[in-house]
């Protein structure tokens, strides 16, 4: 990890790189059969828009105020890092039930993000698309990766504003249609 900036310059959280790395660890820890790791990817909501009403600086602004708030609502445990583009990852620590504990943390998480923020004068109502991926025995961080990436794109397109669970249909399609 020395090689690599640890946290991102806009919001001060880890990189991807870190959550990744950290995953990979869970992952091995968790060894086989069990399902106690989960990660969730939290999209910002209608992001583009306020670039391209406003100002890139105002959806900098937009992410780091999110950041600050997922931060706050995460567990003290959890890894909370910025992902590519306006996304987020959150790695769930210690997790029992990874399903209930993944649903539970996404709700309080999206709640959290949905205080308006005033952007130049202007008042937005900002919400979050989630998707969460529960480890299947063998799974690796990439594929749990991607899985928590899919589930986020289906919130997306089920009208924002919401969490989805990853499934099996919805990850397969994609291999389908490559």
């Amino acid at each position: 990890l020395s090689r690599i900036q640890a946290t991102d310059p806009l919001t001060g959280l880890a990189n991807g790189e870190v959550l990744l790395d950290r995953l990979q660890q869970r992952l091995s820890a968790a060894g086989t059969g069990l399902n106690t790791v989960a990660l969730l990817c939290i999209g910002i909501d209608q992001l583009s828009k306020v670039n391209g009403a406003l100002s890139h600086r105002a959806g900098d602004r937009l992410m780091a105020d999110l950041a600050s708030r997922l931060a706050a609502a995460s567990g003290p445990e959890d890894l909370l890092a910025r992902g590519h583009g306006d996304s987020f990852l959150v790695l769930l620590h210690d997790t029992v039930s990874a399903e209930a504990s993944g649903t539970a943390a996404a709700e309080r998480l999206r709640q959290a993000c949905r205080e308006p923020v005033d952007l130049d004068g202007q008042v937005f109502h900002p919400s979050v698309s989630i998707g969460i991926a529960v480890a299947a025995p063998g799974a690796t961080a990439d594929e749990l990766l991607r899985d928590a990436h899919l589930a986020m794109r289906q919130a997306s397109a089920e009208g924002r504003d919401r969490w989805v669970l990853a499934h099996r249909d919805l990850t397969e399609q994609p291999r389908r249609l490559l």
